[in-house]
């Protein structure tokens, strides 16, 4: 098991710059934090950059330097050649970037997700024989989707941080921190194609048959989520909005209940089982029912699974109950409700769940 200054040395040289702020997230004790900080300055091997009001950790030359003497095949991705995260970028727009992949890589970490090389098989850059499903979740950096080939210039203004694979879903992840991130319809599409294409139709690397990628956005808090939900895109149409790229756009906050959130979304068999549960009590869906729905309560109202937190489908669940009428039902987990009430005020009820007791009853 990794010491917690081990833990703060590898995000660090994962993200190039490592949000301060973020620091409370990998220790939730204030005064070991300090402690672990204090002793990595001592030792010369992080030091605070602060400018333009933002500040970060970022590794000294002798903490690289052992990082890649102790574990080259580890941390050699982020700390040599041209890598983002081997230069040292003053830019406030370039360090708040980093910033943002930085809470998304925490989240994923405590999802439970496969960061390193060697924790995960190569999908990029390798000849398709070698191509193989991850055994457990495994994210793939947006650096690493640039080994595709030549096709990845069609991609390389994406927005996305990466691609995260589940034991049943291909999610491009994003993280649009606690603004709206700026958004290029046709951009991201392609992304999503060029994904689909790749790990869902093409014979050779084909890891999801007949599936597609989706995408799974990460936030400050939930209060975003409300921010996401109501955008038309701005003035010009340049910032995030639905629009239908995607199927399936969850979104989790970068909170430890969005990180079990995200470890749910990673676990198939979880994920059914917690819906089992909850439509253990209800009806069945109506086939050709004009509203989105998971089921009907006894008295006919349709339910809403909403705890994954799918904004395309909370988006046709509201827009169809105003459109024609009639009221619904929607199942969430605890630290979700207070946003869903406000975004679906007037067209539905709620029944939390709480996340602490879905932790305990399946061990996550």
């Amino acid at each position: 098991m990794p010491s917690q200054s081990d833990a703060v040395l590898a995000l660090a040289a994962i993200a190039g710059e490592l949000p301060a702020a973020a620091l409370r997230r990998l220790i939730v004790s204030e005064d070991y934090r300090y402690k672990v900080i204090a002793d990595l300055k001592a030792k010369k091997l992080i030091k605070l950059f602060a400018r333009d009001g933002v500040k970060g950790y970022r590794l000294t030359a002798k903490a690289k330097e052992l990082l890649l003497t102790t574990n080259p095949a580890r941390f050699s991705f982020f700390l040599t050649g041209n890598a983002d995260t081997n230069k040292l970028h003053t830019e406030v727009t370039r360090r708040l970037r980093l910033h943002r992949n930085a809470e998304a890589v925490i989240t994923l970490l405590h999802a439970g997700a496969a960061l390193f090389p060697g924790e995960k098989p190569a999908l990029f850059g390798v000849p398709p024989a070698a191509v193989s499903q991850p055994p457990a979740a495994a994210f793939y950096f947006s650096r690493e989707m640039k080994n595709v080939g030549e096709e990845h210039l069609k991609i390389r203004s994406s927005r996305a941080s990466g691609l995260l694979l589940t034991d049943s879903e291909l999610l491009l992840v994003y993280n649009t921190g606690a603004n709206l991130m700026k958004w290029e319809y046709q951009t991201e599409l392609r992304c999503k194609v060029l994904m689909t294409t790749r790990f869902c139709q093409d014979a050779g690397t084909i890891l999801y048959p007949g599936g597609q990628a989706r995408a799974l956005m990460l936030g400050a808090g939930m209060d975003t989520a409300l921010t996401l939900l109501d955008s038309t895109g701005g003035y010009k149409r340049q910032f995030f909005r639905l629009d239908g790229a995607f199927e399936r756009f969850y979104f989790a906050p970068n909170t430890p209940g969005g990180e079990t959130q995200v470890k749910i979304l990673c676990a198939s068999e979880i994920r059914e089982a917690l819906r089992q549960l909850l439509l253990s009590d209800l009806q069945p869906p109506q086939p050709g029912l004009r509203v989105e729905h998971d089921a009907l309560r006894g008295d006919g109202v349709p339910v809403l699974l909403a705890y994954e937190f799918d904004m395309e489908r909370l988006r046709r669940f509201r827009d169809s109950l105003q459109m024609f009428g009639g009221f619904g039902l929607v199942v969430c987990f605890d630290f979700q409700q207070a946003v869903l009430e406000e975004y679906l005020a007037g067209v539905a009820e709620f029944q939390a769940v709480s996340l602490e007791k879905v932790r305990q009853r399946f061990g996550i």
